[in-house]
């Protein structure tokens, strides 16, 4: 096989688990080799270069892990995952998340459960692939927890094309759902001027779509059922909806947080 190159000069610049940045100078196939002098300037240009790959790496990574912690603000455990497969970065809440139901060692993440390990080491080799612009989605994966009737929800998504350029040598994220944790509440500012809601009307349509009944709010709050109905129907009006149920599933799709 022909080649139209002569020669070749490459330097890791630095690395983090198998991802690497480098950079490289190739010579074409009329050009000289490279002479001893040659060689020596381009190693003290590495060694000057190496100083900027590292802070590159440092920075672009201390990013990475900012962005995840502040998606998981919204109510969300995720956690960064490298080329090689390894946790870059979990927030908080996904470690808490994952107990009982997935264990770390060396960065790595294993379930219990051998069907549900399967799965997952399956769904984590597919979205660190290098050529993941065009893998098929990852289908989210059923995660036992011990000791528990309700398992957490894994799903395990590909970083492609432009988010790259936000999670920096990132190859996938894993989010997970909980379904013992207690449903976020809605944000009662959002119902407010979503549907232009009073704040006891907000305060009510957030209860609501906790799955909470107008018997058990009434007994927390102290407002009587007859004043509960009054609003709901007030509610029922502002929102398009006539059913509690149909209310709640409405409300699903509000963000959450923490405003009362």
């Amino acid at each position: 096989m022909r080649t139209v190159f002569s020669s070749f000069a490459g330097v890791i610049l630095a690395k983090e688990g198998v991802s690497r940045l480098s950079t490289s100078i190739i010579r074409r196939a009329d050009q000289e080799p490279y002479s001893r002098e040659e060689i020596e300037d381009i190693n003290a240009l590495a060694g000057q270069l190496q100083n900027i790959g590292r802070l590159m790496v440092r920075v672009g990574l201390v990013s990475s892990q900012r962005l995840a912690d502040a998606l998981a603000l919204n109510g969300q455990p995720i956690a960064l995952l490298g080329y090689d497969g390894t946790i870059m970065h979990a927030s908080p809440s996904f470690e808490q998340a994952i107990r009982g139901a997935l264990a770390i060692k060396d960065r790595r993440m294993a379930s219990w459960h051998p069907d549900a390990n399967q799965k997952l080491g399956q769904a984590v080799g597919s979205a660190t692939r290098r050529d993941t612009d065009h893998a098929a989605p990852c289908k989210p994966i059923v995660l036992p927890k011990r000791n528990s009737a309700r398992p957490l929800i894994a799903t395990v998504v590909p970083v492609v094309g432009h988010a790259r350029d936000l999670f920096h040598m990132v190859a996938a994220v894993i989010s997970v759902v909980d379904l013992n944790a207690e449903a976020p509440r809605p944000n009662v500012v959002a119902l407010q001027q979503a549907f232009g809601l009073s704040p006891a009307e907000a305060k009510l349509a957030a209860d609501i779509a906790l799955g909470k009944t107008l018997l058990e709010i009434a007994a927390q709050s102290g407002v009587s059922r007859e004043t509960l109905r009054s609003r709901l129907k007030s509610i029922f009006g502002k929102t398009a909806t006539s059913r509690q149920s149909e209310l709640a599933l409405l409300l699903s799709r509000i963000p959450m947080g923490t405003p009362r």
